[in-house]
């Protein structure tokens, strides 16, 4: 874990500091206790984090209203907490409030669009939700190469991500075609003798290679 739980009791009187310089509905307190969320995060703290971020997204709220692209942030962070307990279906929908609140604020070109883009397709891709992943992971690559160029890291993670969203689809493909195979077989056995399943592979009857990354 590095030096992240040292980090941890200094953000904490850092958030202390500001609090009491600023106020408990300062936006700079909020943004110290969004830094110590994501420490909890980092080393598994997830309740910690949770209560940090709830905290912090109410003020953020407070000082700019549910429509400004700062609270999209705190948005977008919360729904990653989630994404990492494995709670989805509460990360969905703050994704997807994030996403809207950027498009309206920055536009589909900005690459904090893209970001959330690439967060909410890689949700949708890993719940296997093929048809919403890729449009989204694609955008979300172009967007990010458009704006830092192909030695990005956020280019590489989308590049990545999308590799990993072809590589699951032709999974998938091949997990049908065993079970279309295993199927004809048992006919078979039964006494049933289907024509050539050739014509339930890809053309050409051969299986796609599969896509490593």
């Amino acid at each position: 874990l590095g030096d992240y739980r040292g980090a941890i009791p200094l953000f904490r009187e850092a958030s202390e500091i500001w609090k009491e310089a600023l106020g408990s509905q300062h936006y700079e307190y909020a943004t110290s206790l969004h830094n110590l969320a994501r420490i909890y995060t980092t080393t598994g703290q997830y309740a910690a984090a949770e209560n940090l971020y709830q905290e912090s997204i109410e003020i953020v709220k407070a000082n700019y209203g549910h429509e400004h692209a700062e609270y999209a942030t705190s948005l977008n962070n919360l729904a990653l907490l989630y994404e990492r307990m494995g709670d989805v279906d509460r990360a969905e929908p703050l994704y997807r409030q994030c996403k809207d609140i950027r498009l309206a604020t920055l536009g589909d070109e900005h690459p904090a669009y893209a970001s959330v883009l690439n967060n909410l397709g890689t949700l949708y891709r890993d719940r296997g939700d093929f048809e919403k992943a890729l449009p989204m992971l694609e955008k979300s690559l172009e967007t990010h190469k458009a704006a830092y160029g192909e030695d990005h890291n956020a280019f590489a993670t989308s590049l990545n991500n999308l590799a990993l969203l072809h590589q699951q689809q032709e999974e998938t493909e091949y997990q049908s075609l065993d079970s279309i195979e295993e199927i004809l077989s048992d006919s078979t056995m039964h006494g049933y003798q289907p024509g050539s399943y050739t014509a339930y592979l890809p053309r050409g009857g051969q299986r796609p290679l599969p896509l490593f990354v």
